[in-house]
């Protein structure tokens, strides 16, 4: 019975002592600064990968609760002696990181135990990799949509604005690294430049297995860049009758 009320000042000790070293953590933590694309509210942490809020939010906070972590980790090997990524969350330490980023002021909450800290978050605006390359109207690919003579003029209207809108979902979807930078509507179709061209390629093989599609592609030199000979790529897709 001593020796249980012996270990059970010393478990209470290491416990204050660890709320303590924690606290000292906390109170050394400055505001976080995220960036914000002024043209479409894209999120990042370091302007590197960048993050559409409404399809991958939780991407985001993923790396944002990295970053946190990160910051302390000074403070965390000062105190602990010991570290990794997941030390503190690994100790008890919860991050309650807010559900949207467009309200002003935003924060994070940290808790253990009984101790809580806000750490605030500053935006900055600027202009993400994406919206950079379509202001510059940049391109590595045309995706050349087409229709068949057997087709009406009617229905390959029809087929060309669904094939079109099918092509604008696909480059607006998560997994993306293209974007769209013009679009030119010609009577025999429409002309899509793109930013990847390794992306319209990809595109083109998943039509290719269509059999009412008609896949060609070429290249055209553009220019020399550091020695490097640069491409430009056409991607044809042309809608056949079965």
């Amino acid at each position: 019975m001593f020796k249980t009320g012996i270990k059970n000042k010393i478990l209470k000790q290491q416990e204050k002592q660890e709320q303590a070293k924690i606290e000292t953590i906390l109170k050394t933590l400055k505001p976080i600064k995220i960036y914000v694309c002024k043209h479409c509210n894209r999120l990042s942490v370091n302007k590197h990968k960048w993050h559409d809020p409404s399809i991958a939010l939780t991407s985001f906070q993923k790396e944002l609760q990295s970053q946190i972590l990160k910051s302390m980790r000074k403070q965390t090997i000062k105190q602990f002696k010991n570290y990794d990524k997941n030390f503190l969350l690994k100790k008890g330490l919860k991050l309650k990181l807010p559900k949207s980023y467009e309200a002003e002021p935003i924060a994070i909450l940290l808790e253990y135990k009984n101790l809580s800290k806000k750490i605030r978050i500053e935006k900055s605006f600027t202009t993400c990799d994406k919206c950079l390359q379509k202001r510059s109207k940049y391109y590595e690919a045309i995706i050349q949509l087409r229709t068949c003579k057997q087709l009406g003029k009617q229905e390959s209207s029809i087929e060309l604005e669904k094939l079109l809108q099918n092509i604008e979902n696909m480059l607006k979807s998560k997994q993306s690294k293209a974007s769209i930078t013009k679009i030119v509507t010609l009577k025999k179709g429409f002309d899509v430049y793109i930013t990847s061209y390794k992306v319209g390629m990809a595109l083109a093989k998943q039509f290719a297995k269509q059999k009412h599609f008609e896949v060609k592609t070429s290249k055209k030199l553009h220019t020399y860049k550091d020695g490097k000979r640069i491409y430009k790529f056409s991607i044809l897709l042309r809608i056949c009758k079965d």
